[in-house]
């Protein structure tokens, strides 16, 4: 999911009045988008690392 999705996604649940009556709460779903955010960053992290140890074992 690209950044400005994620971040799309959390500003439309943010502007939702506390207290909202949806099947989530809207602090649980700030935190699930927060959570998706910090793993796809570790996800980007993890491929770049390994791009380079494969760099690295090609030369």
């Amino acid at each position: 999911m690209p950044a400005h999705e994620i971040a799309q996604i959390r500003q439309t649940v943010a502007m939702l009045q506390p207290g909202t009556d949806t099947q989530l709460s809207r602090e649980h779903v700030l935190r699930m988008v927060a959570e998706i955010n910090r793993l796809q960053n570790d996800l980007v992290s993890l491929t770049t690392g390994l791009r380079t140890l494969l760099d690295q074992t090609a030369t």
